[in-house]
């Protein structure tokens, strides 16, 4: 699979809440990674349901995504990703089973301590399972908790290195104009 990556990408605008305003100060972040998921939704008109219906295909074709979407951040210099419920929207796929996946590609060998944090945003149930299968235990049958927590999380996986404090910034220098974030976004 492949991912479309925007490097140096500036933020220097606030958003629809507050009017788009200029913000007072811009930050540069390494990228953005744009993946397509798979669509499960017959009701979206402008994108055709392309799920596969073999769960072993959709799985690993997941997976596949998560890991062009992993390398193309690392690609752009980022040692932080912010992720939200990719594809568990309009287009219907289960947050549990996409973050369970995301949680066991960023286990995987060739990415494990690559990225100091991942941020992950949108469905509580995305955020839990990708922790739950990061941390390498089983989701196994969701627990009723996961079914029913569909409220807005962002939930964090930090990995810090050795010496880094709970402070740490994520953004350069204070003397930077504009601001770099070592950050890419998906």
């Amino acid at each position: 699979d492949a991912v479309v990556v925007s490097p140096l990408v500036e933020i220097f605008r606030s958003g629809y809440t507050e009017g788009y305003a200029f913000l007072p100060e811009s930050t540069v972040l390494c990228g953005v990674v744009s993946v397509a998921m798979y669509n499960k939704n017959p009701q979206v008109k402008d994108s055709p349901v392309d799920a596969p219906p073999d769960i072993k295909v959709y799985r690993e074709g997941v997976r596949q995504k998560f890991r062009a979407l992993i390398a193309g951040a690392l690609d752009t210099g980022a040692d932080v990703l912010v992720c939200p419920d990719i594809g568990c929207g309009v287009f219907e796929n289960d947050p549990l089973v996409v973050g369970a996946l995301f949680g066991e590609v960023l286990r995987e060998d060739c990415f494990r301590g690559r990225l100091r944090e991942v941020v992950l945003t949108g469905q509580f149930s995305f955020a839990e399972a990708a922790q739950i299968a990061f941390s390498g235990q089983s989701l196994g049958e969701p627990p009723a908790a996961l079914e029913v927590r569909n409220q807005l999380a962002s939930f964090q996986l930090t990995s810090r290195a050795a010496g880094e404090g709970e402070g740490s910034r994520r953004t350069g220098g204070q003397n930077e104009s504009p601001q770099k974030a070592n950050c890419s976004v998906c």
